[in-house]
């Protein structure tokens, strides 16, 4: 669990998942990065009240929440992790104890997830579901489960939700560290192993409040080339199984900046910042076309290599051959 700054969210947070009726164990670690509120002093007093389940991590200086997100993967031990940043909760009891059946039942999915609702702390706007595998879609809706190919077009998935099958190494990628966000490529990375099973119960809220990392859907054009470059490093990662389809999403996000570039060219963004996004554009198109074009050659070598494999084996039967015909003519000779 993941906290700063949430004071007023912490304790719904932690409660969430104290009180879970499990007939397993479980270790909650909870690392506040340096919070200037009393959210390390709320954790704290319910580390004293939980000491069998809380494992607090109070950390005097603050590293970044991937700095810290990394940390307190590499710290768990369960064969199952369960996420909840500390500004979420959880709201059915149960949870832990449906979602790990489901996994233990079901040994071809990797993770599991389920619907929560959106709450917007200021009421600026109204609560809504959001349901998984209905936002990805009617072909996700028809299977009833989600694969990597749903989750790479768009992540669905929240991450107070998720229950993983720890099937990775917990030594996250460094590179990690260079965005706000972890949940997403720790989704993927599951996903690349098997199935993303949608338990279809409403067992938690999500909370959108202005000091929130994802509070504002409105991108600015660093943020989503910031967005390819994530992208561009897991797709890296899972050692291009999946390029061609990542490659779809960084076009549709580089069409998608062109188009509004051409439309606010002669206003808001001047001729050097222009040309510098251009830039970055053209870049990461090169970019993608030298993995892509890497990946190719090290097909190609493949190939080659199973070719030469063939052909070394039909050369040994063409010998093998040769030698019986030799045989039956020696033995026709004699007879």
């Amino acid at each position: 669990m993941l906290t700063y700054n949430h004071e007023a969210f912490i304790q719904d947070a932690i409660y969430g998942v104290v009180r879970q009726e499990t007939n397993f164990s479980i270790e909650l670690i909870v690392g506040d990065d340096a919070s200037t509120d009393k959210t390390p002093q709320l954790v704290r007093e319910l580390a004293e009240k939980y000491p069998d389940i809380i494992k607090p991590v109070l950390r005097e200086k603050n590293i970044g929440a991937l700095k810290n997100y990394r940390d307190l993967i590499r710290r768990s031990r369960g064969t199952f992790v369960a996420i909840c940043d500390g500004d979420d909760f959880w709201t059915d009891m149960k949870k832990l104890q449906k979602q790990i059946d489901f996994l233990e039942n079901n040994p071809e999915y990797i993770s599991c997830c389920h619907p929560v609702k959106q709450v917007y702390v200021d009421g600026s706007q109204e609560d809504t579901i959001l349901d998984p595998l209905k936002l990805a879609g009617e072909n996700a809706q028809k299977k009833g489960y989600l694969d990597i190919y749903d989750l790479i077009k768009m992540n669905t998935v929240a991450s107070l939700s998720t229950v993983h099958r720890w099937s990775i190494d917990r030594e996250l990628p460094e590179w990690m560290e260079k965005y706000s966000v972890g949940d997403y490529p720790l989704l993927l990375f599951h996903a690349d192993k098997g199935k993303v099973g949608v338990v279809p119960e409403l067992m938690g809220v999500y909370r959108k409040h202005s000091s929130g990392s994802w509070w504002n859907h409105t991108q600015t054009v660093k943020q989503r080339m910031d967005y390819i470059d994530l992208l561009n490093d897991i797709d890296t990662e899972l050692s291009l199984k999946y390029h061609d389809e990542f490659a779809a999403i960084v076009n549709c996000i580089l069409a998608e900046i062109s188009v509004e570039n051409e439309q606010i060219a002669d206003t808001t963004i001047n001729k050097p910042k222009r040309r510098n996004i251009l830039r970055r554009i053209l870049g990461k198109i090169y970019r993608f076309l030298f993995r892509y074009r890497i990946a190719i050659n090290n097909l190609q070598r493949e190939l080659a290599d199973v070719e030469t494999k063939m052909l070394n084996l039909e050369s040994r039967q063409a010998g093998v051959e040769t030698k019986i015909v030799n045989l039956d003519t020696k033995q026709a000779e004699t007879e």
